[in-house]
């Protein structure tokens, strides 16, 4: 039928492998720490301000002309970049020596996909950006220099992680269904499956950065302040 997918009972864990991979593919690989660090450098580094100074073309209007904004021009305006000597010249200076930017706290958690409800921890950290400049304060650190990372709020709706459902195909859903002796049923409703699992639940993740000199003061001052998240830190 259009829009689904059907296999052979044998073939269910071949789905389920692909499932959980694609579940993991996004904590482990697409959204992994080192990543991530480089992606907070980068975007701390080209404000939006500052892009608009370079007279980055407008993709809507001159996309022709952003074939001349590629790899190599990027890189030499980061070494213009790291020759000021404010913030902005500090964390370039660190895209340079590819030193980047060390986690100090990493929470994954997986929420229920149909009630959404919020891991209280998560939130914890997320409320931590409301008083980012006492942590600072208290750590001895630049408040420039403490970054609460929620990678989701980043990707666009529709490259953000979707568990697994029965969405109808119209909207570029493939439905899997496995052959049974009365009629082919949804992997998402088969309790013996580990998929019907994987499809209730959002991997979640937020992380605290700073630079690798900062990160033993500030997991001090994060433990201090919050005691139950201490086996959350990277010491």
């Amino acid at each position: 039928m259009d829009g689904e997918i059907i296999i052979t009972d044998k073939g269910k864990q071949s789905i389920e492998m692909y499932l959980l991979s694609r579940f993991y593919m996004y904590t482990q690989v697409y959204l992994h720490h080192t990543t991530r660090a480089f992606d907070l450098l980068l975007k701390s580094v080209f404000t939006v301000d500052m892009i608009k100074a370079m007279d980055y073309p407008d993709p809507n209007k001159n996309i022709n002309d952003i074939i001349f904004f590629d790899d190599i021009w990027l890189y030499n305006k980061i070494l213009e970049t790291a020759e000021k000597s404010d913030i902005y010249g500090y964390l370039a200076k660190h895209i340079i020596n590819r030193d980047p930017l060390r986690c100090v706290l990493e929470k994954i958690t997986f929420q229920d996909a149909q009630s959404q409800a919020a891991d209280p921890e998560y939130l914890k950290i997320k409320n931590m950006v409301d008083y980012k400049d006492i942590i600072a304060k208290e750590s001895e650190i630049d408040e420039n220099l403490i970054f609460i990372d929620e990678p989701w709020t980043d990707l666009p709706l529709e490259n953000r992680y979707h568990p697994y459902t029965s969405r109808p195909a119209e909207e570029g859903n493939k439905i899997i269904k496995i052959e049974t002796r009365l009629e082919p049923r949804d992997i998402a409703f088969d309790p013996s499956s580990i998929s019907y699992y994987i499809a209730k639940y959002m991997a979640q993740i937020i992380r605290v950065y700073t630079c690798k000199e900062h990160r033993k003061n500030l997991c001090k001052t994060i433990s201090k302040r919050h005691s139950d998240l201490e086996y959350l830190l990277w010491y």
